[in-house]
């Protein structure tokens, strides 16, 4: 047999080719990854801006709440000058009671019951604490301190005006209807629209009995108590605008 004869070994045929998928999954999963990551860049800019925009409106907010507090204290340290005055003036008229009170002119006597039956009222500035509390964007404070002082404010005004009504209560239905009995209301300070009309009263001037009168006594001890209790709601007032202040801060 020649090598003619010989044949080749057959060659097998080739297998069809086997489709690769891994490729096409690294591309999607690298689509999705992308697209992923620039929808968590867009929130955390969005995000980053708004904590931006909240911050400076904080900061705002802090500055105007500042302004009205500091405001407040002013005004409470004027109405304890006020109200010592009344005190001063309660001292003085209670050196001069008794059985038989020292002879004293009677303008002295009006001028020291014009300013003991004299009151002012505590008016602080609560426009853009009240917007705040009242629109629910107290949240912009971060601080939860301060948050929790603003809220209290309320509170600590509502004792102030609780006693400031029992000395309008008390000088109606008790001081004034004494005084109206017992004084010339035209010699009187608060009385002075009284004079500017009518004159001088033509009546005797003399408050020898008042200064002798145990309820008379009783009206500016009492007065003097209220006046009192008034400063001790305007120090804790004091107190909270402090700590208001120094959180602000």
């Amino acid at each position: 047999m020649t090598e003619k004869d010989i044949e080749p070994p057959a060659v097998p045929a080739s297998a069809p080719g086997r489709w690769d998928w891994r490729p096409k999954v690294r591309w999607f999963v690298a689509e999705i990854v992308v697209v992923v990551s620039g929808v968590l860049i867009a929130l955390a800019a969005n995000a980053w801006v708004g904590e931006r925009a909240a911050r400076a409106e904080e900061r705002t907010v802090l500055r105007s709440l500042r302004a009205d507090f500091e405001t407040n204290r002013g005004r409470l340290d004027s109405l304890d000058l006020f109200n010592e005055r009344v005190l001063e003036s309660g001292q003085a008229i209670l050196s001069l009671l008794g059985a038989e009170p020292p002879a004293t002119d009677p303008s002295r006597i009006d001028s020291l019951i014009s300013v003991l039956v004299e009151w002012d009222a505590y008016e602080p500035v609560t426009g853009r604490l009240d917007a705040l509390l009242s629109s629910g964007q107290i949240g912009l404070v971060q601080n939860d301190r301060l948050q929790a002082a603003l809220a209290a404010w309320g509170t600590v005004l509502a004792d102030v005006r609780e006693n400031e009504q029992i000395v309008v209560d008390m000088h109606y239905d008790h001081v004034a209807p004494y005084l109206w009995e017992h004084v010339q209301v035209r010699t009187l300070g608060y009385g002075a629209g009284y004079a500017r009309v009518a004159g001088p009263s033509v009546f005797r001037h003399d408050h020898r009995g008042m200064l002798s009168d145990p309820q008379f006594e009783d009206l500016v001890v009492e007065r003097m108590f209220n006046v009192e209790a008034m400063m001790a709601d305007g120090r804790d007032a004091r107190h909270a605008i402090d700590e208001i202040l120094g959180l602000i801060e």
